[in-house]
């Protein structure tokens, strides 16, 4: 598996309207809108329009959610390799967890 590379998430994330984003059932519409925070304050631009809530709670959670997966990402890429260069110096192949076979 190749690495993902996170740097297209993170700008897709900066360009994105601010958060926190949540989602509004609108009766009147019987639909849903999911709005984003922009500059700061509650002057909310509608994000889109659903009729289905999971659908809306799983948009409105997407940003929030994806800022802290490519947190989790990088600090298990950083721990994995602060594990690599403690494993360095250990008899292991570098493509896999097979013991080297000693050959004295």
């Amino acid at each position: 598996m190749t690495d993902l590379d996170l740097d297209p998430i993170r700008a897709l994330l900066a360009a994105a309207t601010p958060g926190p984003w949540y989602s509004e059932w609108v009766p009147d519409d019987d639909w849903i809108v999911v709005y984003g925070q922009p500059h700061g304050a509650y002057v909310c631009p509608e994000v889109c329009t659903l009729t289905d809530d999971a659908d809306a709670g799983l948009i409105a959670a997407a940003p929030h959610l994806l800022a802290a997966l490519v947190d989790e990402v990088e600090r298990l890429r950083a721990e994995l390799a602060a594990a690599r260069e403690v494993r360095h110096g250990c008899p292991l192949d570098s493509d896999d967890q097979t013991p080297r076979k000693d050959n004295s």
